[in-house]
């Protein structure tokens, strides 16, 4: 299973590429917080378990307004680890669905569903709000424009220095691609 995490600034790329990268997925469901950035069925936490039943979907989960949105995706987690199988998660500005750097259900998705077959795409603006279990559990990061200081330092322990100092320069849509 795949584990990526997409890192760097606002109106860098991320999410175009996160979108490039699940096209390729027959089983998709991307958390979509804002609302409108993605493309499918819109469906609810309660749809999940018949979603996950389908041999084809690309379904975008939106925060439910009754719900925190921690409390929505930390559930949504729950779910997936009880009858998600063989999908692509995609999770935009991942950052959002921690609280005080505590990993939640992201957490435990990272740690736990690669037997279930979940890849797990996320992205983030700031590495430095997100747990280190994200980065350590992470396969592959794509690493747009990054300049403020906390955020290279935060990254230096799995980047080496010379992709760090490229970092600040990179165009928009530009990235560099890190196995880890």
């Amino acid at each position: 299973c795949t584990v990526a995490g997409l890192i760097g600034k606002r109106g860098s790329g991320k999410t175009t590429l996160l979108k490039a990268l699940t096209l390729k997925s027959r089983r998709c469901l991307m958390w979509d917080w804002r609302g409108g950035e993605y493309q499918g069925d819109v469906v609810t936490l309660w749809d999940l378990p018949d979603l996950f039943r389908g041999k084809r979907f690309r379904a975008v989960l939106r925060p439910h307004r009754d719900y925190t949105l921690i409390s929505y995706f930390d559930a949504a987690c729950s779910l997936i680890m009880d009858t998600g199988r063989d999908f692509t998660f995609c999770i935009d500005e991942a950052a959002n669905v921690v609280q005080g750097r505590k990993e939640g259900g992201l957490g435990l998705l990272l740690r736990c569903s690669r037997p279930n077959g979940v890849n797990l795409l996320w992205a983030t603006q700031r590495p430095t709000g997100i747990p280190t279990t994200f980065l350590s559990e992470t396969s592959t990061l794509y690493l747009f424009r990054l300049h403020h200081w906390a955020d290279l330092q935060a990254l230096r322990t799995m980047v080496d220095a010379e992709t760090l100092a490229k970092l600040p320069t990179l165009e928009p849509h530009k990235f560099l691609s890190v196995s880890l």
